[in-house]
């Protein structure tokens, strides 16, 4: 089916729908308030309909612009889904069952997949994994493979190390394959894309188990939301939404020809609304901080003004009479409130142990989960924060190339906003790349989500910086970039897939 055709039917159905909406509205009802929506209701439906078109056309152009590496990443992606919830124990019983033989086939084909192309020569990705900012992560892993020498769980230390080790070279061989800046754009559309795809999943879930995935008298909503098949608990769903929150925002503020501000309203809408059911306190903290960084950056001054006064009223509203509180306490306790929803816990214990071994630690990505279901004789399945996991894994010395990775990508970005030579393609793609950074960044100090299988979102945007930085201190090394006149108003068009040399 082509796009005309297509265009022609969602244009058709819309009007269709259109038409019922407003006759039943004025037939059934005839209060001021049934006017009003019948009145409003034919141009909410005309731009969800071409939200529905814009976006169904952006994902078609999207499919047209596959390469090897998309698969790759479509692999590494399914490969950290969760399809069984698995207690600490059953990972010394039967540390290889179904479910985990599915996820080690498909890391594994990837970096063997990785190795086949490295030894043709058709990609040579050695080279990038060892410079700049990927060659601090690349430094970090090995960290942790060294580790498994001292790990208290050795194979799993080492299954996990390699795992990421894996994640590692993916992003090498996008640096190496990249011959332009619109192959960032295209990483970034299919990152999104499968995250998108993933909340989809989170909401089929609630048609099909309501009882499970909706969770009941849970704060002010009264209902939390969690992913079933594939399981994605709430924080993380608030996470992927605030990411693509984020997203949404910094797409409808840029700069440049635009015709997609329908399909990135919805967007926007649509991801706002899961992250408020998903309750995630620290993914709405996230999203506060990137959406100051996008409003900041953006160059559209006005806009931007209205959209914090306007958000900033609503907050004002909210917290007078008592229900942001309400929101945010999520029917916990004062003394629930105050350990964090026992989180607090888990990291005085890491610390304790954390003492004992400071340099070393007691192994990568092992450690955590073994002492915390030993000594509490609990399995929280990780220590709830990214820094306390490296520092019980590998100790202070896993954690300097952490922290110099993280500081270096945020180095390369908010210079890089500030940097007048950028077009404002290139500055967009910052921005958006800043505030997504600004969400995972906050995310990270109660959940490991960077430096742990798979950081997609995380490597989407430390790839970005990488190539910004190698603009700066080698432009030479670079490819002359694309004209903006060859860069279609959606920039993800067949004409820039194919002069990407993707």
């Amino acid at each position: 089916m082509n796009v005309r055709r297509l265009r022609w039917i969602c244009e058709f159905s819309g009007l269709v729908l259109i038409g019922a909406v407003a006759t039943l509205a004025l037939t059934l009802f005839h209060s001021a308030l049934s006017i009003l929506f019948a009145l409003i209701a034919p141009l909410l439906l005309v731009l969800f309909s071409k939200a529905l078109l814009d976006g169904t056309r952006k994902f078609i152009w999207l499919l047209r612009s596959l390469r090897w590496w998309h698969a790759f990443w479509l692999l590494l992606f399914v490969s950290g889904l969760v399809f069984r919830i698995r207690s600490g124990n059953s990972l010394y019983e039967e540390s290889l069952d179904s479910w985990a033989f599915f996820r080690v086939a498909l890391v594994s084909l990837t970096g063997l997949l990785l190795l086949g192309r490295l030894a043709v020569r058709r990609t040579l990705w050695v080279s990038s994994m060892v410079r700049g900012l990927i060659g601090i992560v690349t430094a970090y892993s090995l960290i942790c493979v060294a580790s498994t020498l001292w790990s208290v769980y050795p194979a799993w230390t080492l299954y996990k190390s390699l795992e990421y080790l894996v994640d590692v070279a993916m992003l090498a061989a996008l640096l190496a394959t990249f011959r332009s800046r619109e192959g960032y754009q295209n990483l970034f559309d299919w990152t999104w894309v499968l995250y998108g795809l993933l909340l989809a999943s989170v909401w089929m879930g609630v048609l099909i188990w309501p009882s499970q995935a909706l969770h009941p008298r849970i704060g002010a909503l009264g209902v939390q939301l969690d992913g079933i098949f594939p399981a994605v608990n709430a924080n993380s769903v608030g996470e992927f939404a605030a990411v693509l929150a984020i997203v949404a925002l910094a797409r409808l503020l840029r700069q440049g020809p635009h015709s997609d501000r329908a399909w990135y309203g919805l967007l926007f809408v649509a991801s706002f609304i899961t992250m408020l059911f998903a309750q995630g306190r620290s993914a709405i903290a996230g999203f506060v901080v990137g959406a100051i960084l996008v409003l900041s950056f953006s160059k559209r001054a006005i806009l931007s003004i209205g959209l914090a006064a306007g958000a900033a009223l609503f907050l004002f509203l909210a917290a007078a009479n008592g229900w942001l509180w309400e929101f945010l306490r999520r029917g916990e306790s004062d003394q629930e409130i105050q350990s964090l929803s026992g989180r607090t816990e888990y990291w005085q214990l890491a610390w304790q142990k954390f003492v004992e071994h400071p340099l070393i630690g007691y192994g990568a990505y092992a450690a955590g989960r073994s002492f915390i279901m030993t000594v509490m004789r609990e399995d929280p399945g990780s220590m709830h924060s990214e820094y306390v996991e490296i520092l019980m894994g590998t100790g202070l010395w896993g954690m300097v190339p952490v922290v110099a990775a993280l500081l270096a990508t945020w180095w390369w970005l908010i210079r890089s906003l500030r940097d007048s030579s950028l077009d404002w393609f290139e500055h967009s793609l910052a921005v958006e790349a800043s505030g997504v950074l600004a969400v995972i960044s906050v995310r990270s100090f109660f959940s490991p989500n960077l430096f742990w299988h798979v950081p997609l979102i995380f490597f989407a945007v430390l790839s970005y910086a990488e190539f910004l930085r190698r603009k700066k201190t080698s432009p030479a090394a670079l490819p002359r970039r694309l004209p903006l006149s060859r860069i279609s108003c959606n920039h993800d068009s067949r004409q820039v897939s194919t002069s990407s040399g993707l």
